[in-house]
């Protein structure tokens, strides 16, 4: 069984693998928290894995304490994925393809495995992300923009409460405001809203009627009431682009880091 962990800019969730099943399990806050006292919350009382296998962003404090509570639980040392120019059926648009952020490069892997066509695949957290790939499995590029609550937060410094999704009214989504709050969180859901369908649409012109559209992120849920179009939910997408890596990167003639994974 392997730990597979997605370290994103403000959250970390992670997973178990056997091979054949992922089994998801929390996402946990790690800006400014206690993260030995998470770790050994959230993996304690588990069974060592055979291997650690990680997913991050910036390489930052919550992979240098990810790290140190590893190496001393279960005396392993975590391996961090890298995205690669070409694995499973993708290859990166990028001239130099270790500067596509990892979050990206295994949420197409884990896109590709499931939908072997042309795809829209959007991961909407701290920033929203929308990556392109045609048919043939040739990554077009993508576009990044702030997230719905990296813009709430630049517009209020913090000092308007952005209201959870839930308390959003049912049905279309909201037009003009007569509070500020209000007037704030619809118009970032609208800017974010319009930015996905505009996208979405003009990748659909070129790819064709065939495009499916892939959804992750902890504000998909939120967005997806007003999404045009189809769109598959898949919340764990950069675990399961992630578990394809781990496998591949573990074979013994994988050594050296082939695969898209690092030591």
């Amino acid at each position: 069984m392997k730990l597979l962990v997605d370290i994103g800019n403000t959250r970390l969730k992670w997973a178990w693998w056997d091979g054949a099943r992922l089994q998801p399990g929390t996402s946990v806050a790690h800006v400014d928290a206690d993260l030995e006292r998470a770790f050994d919350d959230l993996w304690a009382a588990a069974q060592a894995p055979s291997a650690v296998h990680v997913a991050d962003v910036v390489r930052g404090a919550a992979a240098d304490a990810l790290q140190a509570w590893t190496e001393r639980r279960w005396g392993i040392v975590p391996r961090f994925a890298v995205s690669a120019a070409e694995a499973h059926g993708v290859r990166s648009a990028y001239p130099r393809p270790e500067r596509l952020g990892v979050d990206r490069w295994c949420a197409l892997v884990g896109a590709r495995a499931e939908h072997p066509g042309a795809l829209c695949v959007v991961d909407c957290g701290s920033a929203l992300t929308l990556d392109a790939i045609d048919a043939g499995g040739r990554h077009l590029g993508g576009l990044i923009v702030p997230g719905l609550r990296t813009q709430h937060q630049a517009l209020t410094a913090g000092r308007i409460r952005l209201d959870a999704p839930g308390e959003f009214p049912a049905g279309e989504l909201p037009w003009l405001a007569s509070d500020t709050r209000e007037a704030v969180d619809h118009g970032v859901a609208r800017c974010l809203v319009a930015f996905v369908n505009d996208a979405a649409e003009r990748l659909r012109e070129e790819l064709g009627e065939g495009m499916v559209r892939l959804i992750s992120g902890g504000d998909a849920p939120f967005l997806l009431r007003w999404l045009d179009g189809e769109w598959a939910h898949r919340p764990e997408l950069v675990l399961r682009g992630l578990a394809l890596l781990a496998d591949e990167a573990d074979q013994p003639e994988a050594a050296g880091g082939r695969g898209g994974l690092g030591g």
